[in-house]
C-alpha cells in the first residue's frame, strides 16, 4: 500500500509568500533608512587656512564612515533576503516533493484500475462424452478493463482429504498466445481426470487446482492460483459405470464448489 502523498498546507503557503514580500519590505526600509544623506558642506574654495584643511577632513571622514554604515546595513539587508530566499525555496522544494507523490500515487491508482484482472471460476466436475471419466471444470473471467495477453492456464484434479495443501503448479515456460478481452470468458476442463467409480467408494473430495498466467497492459506478468473443492457426497445424479455418457453429464453441480482455504492466491 502507498503512502499517501504530502501535501503543502494553507499555512505554509502563506509563510513563504510574507517570507518573500518582508525581506523584500526589509531590505529597502535598512536601505532607505542608512543610505547617505546630503552630503556635508565643504569649506569655500580657495580658502587655504589650518581651520578650513580640517573641516574638509572632517567632512570626508564623515562621508566615508556613513558610507561604510550604509554597507554594513545593505549586508544586513541582504543576508535578511538570502535567508528568505532559501526559506521560499525551502516551500518550493516541498510543493515540488508533494506534487511528484501525488502523481506517483495517481499512476498506480490508475494502473490498478485500468490492468486485466483474470478470476477462475468453479464449473462442476463433469463425465466425459462417451467414457466412464470424469474430470473438472472452470471457467476465466476477464474482470479488467484491458485485455489480458498471452493467457496460459493448467488444471489439474486431485482427491485427498479435507486438509490436503499440496496444490503447486509450476510457472508457465512458453506462454499461449491468446487474448481475453475485458469481460470475456472461457472455459477449461482438468488435464487429468478419475473414474466415476470412485463416487461408489465413499466420502471424500475432489480438488479442481491450477494456474493462470496473463499479461498486463503494462507489459506485467500476472498469475493467479486457485483450488476449488468438491465433497464427493454432494453428486446429485445416477452413476452408471456400465454405460457410458452419451452427452455431458453433471456430476456435481459448480454452486456445490469452495474455495478452499490452500492454493488460492493472485497478483
Amino acid at each position: 500500500m502507498k503512502h499517501e502523498p504530502k501535501r503543502l498546507g494553507f499555512w505554509e503557503g502563506l509563510l513563504c509568500l510574507l517570507a518573500l514580500m518582508g525581506t523584500v519590505a526589509l531590505a529597502g526600509m535598512i536601505g532607505g533608512t542608512i543610505s547617505p544623506g546630503r552630503p556635508h558642506s565643504h569649506p569655500v574654495a580657495g580658502d587655504t587656512s589650518l581651520a578650513a584643511s580640517a573641516t574638509l577632513a572632517q567632512a570626508d571622514l564623515a562621508a566615508q564612515q556613513e558610507m561604510a554604515d550604509w554597507a554594513f546595513g545593505a549586508m544586513i539587508g541582504g543576508l535578511l533576503t538570502m535567508f528568505g530566499s532559501f526559506a521560499a525555496l525551502y516551500f518550493i522544494r516541498e510543493t515540488l516533493h508533494a506534487t511528484k507523490e501525488t502523481l506517483q500515487v495517481e499512476r498506480d491508482r490508475n494502473a490498478i484500475e485500468m490492468r486485466a484482472y483474470v478470476v477462475v471460476i468453479p464449473m462442476g466436475i463433469e463425465q466425459d462424452v462417451g467414457r466412464f471419466d470424469y474430470r473438472g471444470q472452470i471457467e476465466l473471467h476477464n474482470i479488467g478493463k484491458t485485455p489480458a495477453h498471452d493467457v496460459s492456464v493448467k488444471v489439474w484434479l486431485k482427491t485427498a482429504g479435507f486438509k490436503e495443501s499440496n496444490f503447486k503448479t509450476s510457472a508457465f515456460k512458453n506462454p499461449a498466445q491468446r487474448t481475453l478481452l475485458p469481460d470475456a470468458r472461457m472455459r477449461q476442463g482438468t488435464k487429468n481426470t478419475g473414474l466415476v467409480s470412485e463416487f461408489m467408494d465413499g466420502s471424500g473430495y475432489i480438488f479442481v487446482y491450477g494456474r493462470v498466467g496473463y499479461t498486463d497492459y503494462l507489459g506485467v506478468r500476472r498469475s493467479t492460483m486457485f483450488c476449488h473443492r468438491y465433497n464427493k457426497d454432494t453428486f446429485e445424479v445416477e452413476i452408471d459405470v456400465i454405460t457410458p455418457a452419451s452427452k455431458p453429464k453433471v456430476l456435481i453441480r459448480k454452486d456445490m464448489a469452495r474455495h478452499h482455504i490452500h492454493g488460492n492466491k493472485a497478483d
